[in-house]
C-alpha cells in the first residue's frame, strides 16, 4: 500500500504550523522574562540607592540636620517669597531698583528668624516643628541671614544659618551608643 502523499503533506504542514506557534510562544515568553528581569534589576538598584541615601541621612549629626533644614528654608524663603515681594514693590514703584535695594544688604545681610517666617505665613508652625521640634530650637534666635550677591538676582545670594537649639548634643550621644 502506497502512503497517501496528501496526508503526509497535511501532517507536515500541521506540524510546521504548530512549530511556528510554539516558537512564537517561546520567543514571546523569553521577551517577557527578559523584561521582567530588567524591571526587577531596576527596582533592586533603586532600593539599593534608597537604602544608601537613608543610611547617609541617619549618619548626619543633629547639628548637620538642623543646619541643612535652615539653609533650605532660607533658600526657599529668599527665592519664593522675599525676592518676589521685592519684584512686586518695584512694580508698584515703591522700590526704584531691586539691585540697588539689595546692594544695601551685602555686608549686613537680611536677618530672618523662624518667628518671622511664621509671621509672614511662609511656613506653618506644624511644618517647621515636623523638621526640628525634637531639637527644641528657639524660634526667636534660630534663623538665617541672607547676603545678596552681585548681580542681585533671584539665585545670587548666600545663606548663613544661625542655630539656637537645646538638643543638638544629646542626639549625637544616642547615635554613638
Amino acid at each position: 500500500m502506497k502512503p497517501n502523499t496528501n496526508d503526509n503533506h497535511q501532517k507536515k504542514a500541521f506540524q510546521n504550523g504548530d512549530n511556528k506557534k510554539i516558537k512564537n510562544f517561546i520567543e514571546n515568553q523569553k521577551k517577557k522574562n527578559i523584561y521582567l528581569v530588567l524591571l526587577i534589576l531596576i527596582l533592586l538598584v533603586l532600593i539599593f540607592l534608597l537604602i544608601i541615601y537613608h543610611y547617609n541621612q541617619s549618619k548626619k549629626s543633629a547639628s548637620e540636620n538642623v543646619t541643612e533644614y535652615i539653609e533650605k528654608l532660607g533658600k526657599k524663603f529668599y527665592e519664593d517669597y522675599y525676592y518676589q515681594q521685592l519684584s512686586g514693590l518695584k512694580g508698584n514703584h515703591m522700590v526704584e531698583d531691586t539691585s540697588t535695594f539689595l546692594e544695601n544688604f551685602v555686608t549686613s545681610g537680611i536677618p530672618v528668624t523662624l518667628n518671622q517666617v511664621l509671621e509672614l505665613h511662609f511656613k506653618t508652625e506644624k511644618q517647621i516643628n515636623k523638621a526640628i521640634k525634637k531639637y527644641q530650637c528657639d524660634f526667636e534666635t534660630t534663623g538665617f541671614i541672607i547676603y545678596p550677591e552681585p548681580p542681585y538676582e533671584k539665585k545670587s545670594y548666600r545663606i548663613e544659618p544661625h542655630i539656637s537649639c537645646q538638643n543638638l548634643g544629646s542626639e549625637k550621644k544616642e547615635n554613638n551608643q
